[in-house]
């Protein structure tokens, strides 16, 4: 498993790692609707694990992120915007794709099920959950069960739909040399390196900030595991070859 010292650290490696590393693959389907267009071939990386051992510099790495890949959604209005919906918002229909054009063109045509709503939003799933992850975590603070699950048994049967591309979040404290310090653990299924990537990792940072201060902890360490970590060739830089 990488160790990354910081945020910054890591979104400088981890694309690389796609460009370098990366094997070819096709996958016909996008958000569940099939594309045909070699503008989303992609470089993936299968299975991947890191750590960041410290997360302050969050902001910085999307700075990072959008020099990178010149994407005008990855900002940090957006992610503040994505996070603040996951634990206010209880419904499936997501302001934040619409803060920017190119994420509101990329829902109308991936994840717009009418209306605006979605197959899903983060807050309807997160929200219901988290009471029962507070009274968990102040029952016993070293619980191994402290998760928020996104991946229903239920999406195994959305055939054609979005279905969430988290799995789960994991809440782990621990004593350390400063006291009791809360680490984070988040499974995803897919990655979209370019659009998502440094996204993801932001609001799951806010979050993990967010349960640990209701809890009483000091947040900590971010571990992330990945199963497809893609580029697609749309969005490949262009000082890299494809």
């Amino acid at each position: 498993m990488r160790q990354f010292k910081n945020c910054v650290q890591m979104i400088k490696e981890m694309p690389r790692e796609v460009f370098v590393r990366g094997i070819a693959a096709r996958d016909a389907s996008i958000q569940g609707q099939i594309i045909d267009s070699k503008d989303f071939d992609q470089k993936e990386l299968f299975g991947v694990a890191y750590i960041i051992n410290n997360t302050n510099d969050k902001d910085e790495m999307l700075e990072v992120a959008k020099g990178m890949f010149k994407l005008e959604h990855i900002r940090k209005e957006v992610g503040d915007k994505w996070f603040d919906e996951m634990i206010s918002n209880p419904t499936t229909k997501e302001e934040w794709w619409h803060l920017t054009n190119n994420t509101s063109e990329y829902h109308k045509k991936f994840c717009d099920y009418g209306n605006g709503y979605s197959s899903y939003g983060y807050g309807a799933k997160i929200i219901p959950q988290l009471p029962g992850l507070f009274a968990r975590l102040r029952g016993n603070i070293y619980a191994r069960g402290a998760y928020i699950t996104l991946f229903d048994s239920s999406d195994i049967w959305k055939i054609g739909l979005r279905v969430s591309c988290t799995l789960c979040y994991g809440f782990s404290v621990r004593k350390t040399l400063n006291g009791n310090e809360m680490t984070m653990i988040i499974h995803q299924r897919s990655c979209d390196l370019a659009s998502f990537f440094a996204l993801d990792v932001y609001k799951a940072i806010k979050l993990l900030e967010y349960v640990a201060g209701v809890v009483g902890v000091k947040s900590g360490k971010l571990i992330h595991f990945v199963d497809s970590l893609h580029c697609y060739r749309k969005d490949f830089p262009e000082n890299m070859t494809w």
